[in-house]
C-alpha cells in the first residue's frame, strides 16, 4: 500500500513552473495506490550476483478517494535482470527496465515516469525527463581484480514516452566507468564509485553525474 502527499510551489518569479499553468494538479495532489507484485529470482547473491535472473512484475492501483486532479489510474512496472559469470573474476550483468502509468483523466507530472538515477541511465539527473512510459537496458561488464577492489564499464539505451510516440529516434545513450571498494568481504558489500554520460544536448554541455554509493547499481 502506497500513499504520497505532494506540494510545490514556485521560487523562481518568472521561471517554468509559473509559465506552465497547464501543468496538472501544479500545486500538488494525494493518492493511495494499491500494488501487488510477483518475483522471480536464482542469484546466487543480491549484493553482489555472479550468476542468475532476477525478474519482478508489479501493478498497482490507484482509485478516485481525493477527487480533483488528483491521480487516479494505474502503474505498471517490470524489471528483469541476468547475470552470468565470464570468468572467475569477470561477471557480465544486463537488466531492462519498463515503467507505464495511465489514467482516464490528464495526468499530474509528477507521477509521470522519470528517467535517471545512480542505479539506471546513470548521468541523467532524475526528473528532467519524464512522460508516461519509460524504457530503458543497461549492460555490465565487472571485473573484480583483488578481493577489496573492482572495476565496472557500463553502457545501455533508454527513452520516456507517451502513448503512441515510442521511437528508436527517441533513445538517449548511456555509459560510463566506475570503481568498486569491498569493505565487507563476507557480504561482498562495496562502495561503488561511478561517472555516467550521456547526451550532449544542443548548446549544453553532455549530461554526466557521479555517484557514490552502497551495493551494485542492479
Amino acid at each position: 500500500l502506497e500513499f504520497e502527499s505532494q506540494y510545490f510551489r514556485d521560487k523562481e518569479p518568472g521561471g517554468i513552473y509559473e509559465s506552465s499553468p497547464g501543468l496538472t494538479d501544479r500545486n500538488g495532489g494525494r493518492f493511495a495506490m494499491i500494488k501487488v507484485t510477483q518475483m522471480y529470482d536464482s542469484r546466487n547473491s543480491n549484493v553482489f550476483p555472479t550468476q542468475g535472473l532476477y525478474a519482478r512484475a508489479r501493478f498497482g492501483l490507484a482509485p478516485n478517494i481525493f477527487g480533483g486532479d488528483s491521480f487516479k489510474g494505474t502503474l505498471f512496472t517490470a524489471d528483469v535482470r541476468k547475470f552470468q559469470s565470464l570468468t572467475k573474476n569477470l561477471v557480465w550483468g544486463n537488466q531492462v527496465v519498463f515503467e507505464s502509468v495511465s489514467s482516464p483523466n490528464p495526468l499530474p507530472f509528477y507521477v509521470l515516469r522519470q528517467m535517471g538515477s545512480d542505479e539506471l541511465m546513470r548521468g541523467y539527473y532524475m526528473g528532467r525527463f519524464r512522460d508516461k512510459n519509460y524504457l530503458a537496458f543497461q549492460s555490465e561488464l565487472r571485473w573484480r581484480f583483488s578481493e577489496r577492489f573492482g572495476i565496472v564499464a557500463f553502457g545501455g539505451t533508454g527513452t520516456v514516452y507517451g502513448k503512441q510516440s515510442f521511437s528508436t529516434d527517441r533513445l538517449k545513450p548511456n555509459y560510463g566507468i566506475g570503481g568498486r571498494f569491498f569493505f565487507d568481504l563476507d557480504k561482498n558489500l562495496a562502495v561503488r564509485f561511478d561517472y555516467g554520460l550521456g547526451e550532449k544536448p544542443v548548446g549544453e554541455k553532455r549530461i554526466s553525474g557521479f555517484y557514490i554509493a552502497v551495493s551494485e547499481a542492479f
